[in-house]
């Protein structure tokens, strides 16, 4: 039996439960391979003025994050707040957002290991939705340990 390429949304205990029709309990000998997030995607439709958009993610220290997204009804999306691991805000001065159009991109090397979460909030005015894909560049040679 192989397991491959099973995408956990959360932090937690998995079991893998094996059950065969006959013959005695047996030892099941097994390998886990965890790698680090290379991307994600997401939307949120039909937004309020005020509302924010949160975008939750996991990054190792030294993480190159990019958010491209598009924006429909003529709405601007701003970044509201980018919170760290330990629920710090990362100054704004290192995010760098550039919107054009329908257009949107999010720009911001991280400082921390652990899961991050960026706010994204529209401007006033035109209201919309937004839809997005982003991607993790992490430094070479990083991985992903599992805590005693």
């Amino acid at each position: 039996m192989t397991l491959k390429k099973i995408p956990l949304d959360a932090i937690g205990r998995y079991y893998v439960i094996l059950s065969g029709d006959d013959g005695d309990a047996t030892q099941v000998v097994s390998n886990l391979k965890i790698v680090l997030p290379k991307k994600g995607a997401g939307e949120a439709l039909h937004l309020d003025a005020g509302e924010r958009v949160p975008i939750a993610f996991g990054a190792v220290a030294g993480t190159r994050f990019t958010l491209k997204g598009t924006v429909t009804d003529d709405m601007e999306l701003i970044v509201a707040l980018l919170l760290d691991p330990d629920g710090q805000l990362v100054p704004p001065g290192d995010i760098t957002t550039v919107s054009k159009g329908t257009s949107l991109s999010i720009n911001v090397t991280l400082p921390k290991s652990g899961t991050y979460t960026l706010f994204l909030t529209p401007k006033p005015g035109a209201l919309g939705g937004v839809i997005y894909k982003y991607k993790l560049k992490h430094p070479k040679g990083s991985t992903y340990r599992v805590a005693d």
